[in-house]
């Protein structure tokens, strides 16, 4: 969402979509949304910052260039709308025990992947570039981990990522070529059977 449509509500009244209370341009939750005359929405210090940076007050939604800096409007119902969309997600996630964004600088949302290459765990807006560029290809997403400590290798400080069903363990990298494990039969652990994938929860 860019514009100054009122969010829908979720299911039954609830929460906004996370697309619909979210900047285009710093990714998080708005946080004093104004209005340009285009009627695209940004948060104020973001569309200032814009501004300053490129010297010229320009919508960085549909590129429209205003010749004098606009009347800056605010905008109560997105502010509103973003309130109820912390108070239905970030103590719920807290309270179940679900791992939140990592990425989130303000207002953490709720983790919808966790990477195991970067050890870091995603919102859904902020797992987005690890969907499309190139340079996260191979990346290993799997379901959020609430604690990475967990899946670390006490003995190389590195996330289990294959399973060893020669001596029913599981194995870092490391692992996989010493002695301990070598010319053993492993297995991705996310292609493991289910039996044997170890219980991070």
């Amino acid at each position: 969402r860019n514009t100054m449509e009122t969010p829908a509500a979720g299911a039954a009244g609830g929460a906004p979509a996370v697309e619909d209370v979210t900047c285009t341009v710093c990714l998080q939750l708005y946080r004093d949304p104004v209005v340009l005359p285009c009627k695209h929405v940004f948060c104020l210090s973001c569309i200032e910052e814009v501004w300053l940076y490129i010297e010229s007050t320009v919508c960085p939604h549909c590129r429209t260039t205003f010749t004098e800096k606009p009347y800056l409007q605010g905008d109560p119902l997105l502010s509103d709308a973003v309130q109820k969309y912390k108070d239905a997600t970030e103590p719920a996630a807290t309270a179940a025990g679900l791992p939140l964004c990592d990425f989130c600088t303000s207002n953490r949302l709720p983790a919808v992947k966790t990477c195991l290459k970067c050890e870091v765990s995603f919102c859904k807006l902020h797992l987005q570039p690890h969907l499309v560029a190139s340079a996260f290809q191979g990346h290993n997403l799997v379901e959020p981990i609430a604690d990475l400590a967990k899946r670390k290798c006490a003995n190389h400080n590195q996330l289990y990522d294959q399973y060893c069903a020669s001596d029913r363990q599981f194995a870092c990298m490391t692992c996989s070529v010493t002695d301990e494990h070598k010319d053993h039969k492993l297995v991705r652990l996310e292609e493991a059977k289910p039996q044997m994938r170890f219980s991070f929860s």
